[in-house]
């Protein structure tokens, strides 16, 4: 196993450059063999180039690449850290809060970050702001907690929006859903503007709602949208489009649209 350790300066330390302020142990950079990188201070960016490697972003903000096919230790350490999965194709759980993923004996934490690539993605942030990009394929995507920023890239993702922080959420391509069940508040969520009734908070490029229990004013966009209302006498308009409207529990007033074939169910109550 090599070891390299970065030094105070912003350093790529990877299978092809070690900088000349990277003290290198035991190998020339970086290989396909199980290595050590230590990034130190300053803004790192880290890259095992393969093998079951261990990387400890040190200080700084650093980039660190989760490296295909093999289970690896990543540390972020303090800082804004980014872990960036893309090397890997297939469905990939990567979870900033436990730490583990889908492969024994793999490890990623003091993460905030995540960049994930064209697989089926289960992605879970922290408690603090995360920013997590899904990428390809029908990823799910749960911020966890904290002023979050989610993107789903391209395919049907499934975002849910986080209890009590205002965040970004960008579905992406695709047919893409926004579950906001974790707040029981009155929710005004509008699709079109992407905005909501809480200052800073944006939901854009996204098609499905499902909203929570309490008395929501929920509105979709001129494409086809599935709005659920759920608990709560909520207001739904789906606002064009051949739109699919529940009610859910509740006394639901519910807007037809002109010109589109649509289902509406009301649900419960009196609506």
């Amino acid at each position: 196993m090599a070891s390299f350790f970065g030094s105070s300066a912003n350093e790529f330390i990877g299978p092809t450059f070690v900088s000349a302020t990277v003290t290198k142990i035991g190998g020339a950079a970086p290989t396909t063999a199980a290595d050590a990188l230590f990034g130190g201070a300053g803004n790192d960016t880290l890259n095992g180039g393969g093998g079951s490697d261990s990387s400890y972003g040190g200080d700084g903000n650093d980039y660190i690449y989760a490296v295909l096919g093999t289970p690896e230790v990543v540390v972020g350490g303090a800082g804004t850290d980014t872990l960036d999965t893309t090397a890997f194709a297939g469905n990939y759980a990567v979870n900033l809060t436990t730490g583990l993923t889908n492969f024994a004996g793999e490890s990623f934490t003091q993460m905030e970050n995540l960049i994930s690539g064209i697989g089926n993605d289960t992605l879970t942030g922290t408690s603090g702001a995360n920013a997590i990009y899904g990428g390809g394929g029908n990823d799910i995507i749960n911020g966890a907690g904290g002023s979050d920023s989610s993107y789903g890239g391209d395919g049907n993702d499934y975002i849910y929006a986080v209890l009590g922080t205002p965040e970004v959420v960008v579905g992406g391509t695709g047919i893409d859903t926004l579950d906001t069940t974790a707040f029981s508040g009155n929710y005004a969520v509008n699709l079109t503007t992407g905005l909501t009734n809480f200052a800073g908070e944006s939901f854009t490029q996204m098609e499905n709602l499902i909203s929570g229990i309490g008395h929501d004013t929920l509105t979709g966009t001129s494409g086809a949208n599935a709005i659920y209302g759920g608990g709560g006498n909520d207001i739904i308009n789906g606002a064009g489009g051949s739109d699919s409207s529940y009610g859910g529990d509740g006394n639901d007033y519910i807007y037809a649209v002109l010109g589109t074939p649509e289902v509406v169910v009301g649900g419960t109550g009196i609506d």
